[in-house]
This record gives C-alpha cells, sequence and structure tokens, in this order.
C-alpha cells in the first residue's frame, strides 16, 4: 500500500506545480470531514437522520446521567442525599455494565469526556 500512497502523493504534488489545483472551491479553508466509513454503506442514512435529530446512543446517555450524579455528589451537603445520588450511580454504572459493550478507553479518559460532552450539548438539533 506504501507505494500506491506514494504515487497518489507525487500526481497530486505534479498537479500542484502546474497549478491544477489553484482556484478551487474551499481553498484555504478548513475542510468539513464528516467520517462515516466505520458505519456500513445501508445504515449511513439512518444514521445522519439520528444525527441530525440530536439523538445519542443508550450507553452515551447512561455514562451522561453517572457524569451528571458525580458532579452532583461533589455539592451535596446531606448525607441522605449523597447515598441516594451514590445508590443511584451504582445502579446507572451496572445497567451500563449489563450492556455487554467494552467500556471506551477514550470515554474513561475525564478531560476528553467532558470536552465530549460539551460538544454534544452546544450542537442544536438539526445541526450536522
Amino acid at each position: 500500500m506504501f507505494l500506491v500512497q506514494r504515487l497518489a502523493e507525487e500526481k497530486i504534488k505534479s498537479a500542484i506545480d502546474r497549478g491544477e489545483m489553484d482556484g478551487l472551491p474551499g481553498q484555504g479553508k478548513p475542510l468539513k470531514l464528516d467520517d462515516n466509513s466505520c458505519v456500513p454503506p445501508e445504515l449511513r442514512a439512518g444514521f445522519r437522520v439520528l444525527k441530525n435529530a440530536g439523538y445519542i446512543p443508550a450507553e452515551l446517555q447512561v455514562r451522561r446521567e453517572i457524569e451528571d450524579a458525580e458532579s452532583l455528589l461533589l455539592h451535596v451537603e446531606s448525607e441522605s442525599d449523597a447515598r441516594r445520588i451514590v445508590q443511584k450511580i451504582s445502579l446507572l454504572k451496572s445497567r451500563l455494565s449489563t450492556t455487554g459493550r467494552e467500556s471506551s478507553l477514550a470515554l474513561q479518559d475525564h478531560e476528553y469526556r467532558q470536552k465530549l460532552f460539551r460538544k454534544l450539548e452546544s450542537r442544536e438539533p438539526g445541526s450536522a
């Protein structure tokens, strides 16, 4: 595959040198990549509809609820409230573990998870 990549790069470079890439739409602007290459072609339209409707998978929703409960736990003053929240977190974590899915290592990283949730919350329904 390295040979194919090298040939492609050479062709692109020669086209740039000849000026064939000048004046293309979007030149100098970042690309808007919407990589859905891991989604089977027959499911892509359905996934796009769900994404545009603001749907998130159940697993992410449960993880968000866990995150919210954990942050709420930091601000609770009553011990009985704290116990209820800890019970809720345990229930949510057990629900998550029964899905049979391996937990995402990326989502276990607190900083990454926070950025992801902020990005999801900032999106308006219907935006791509």
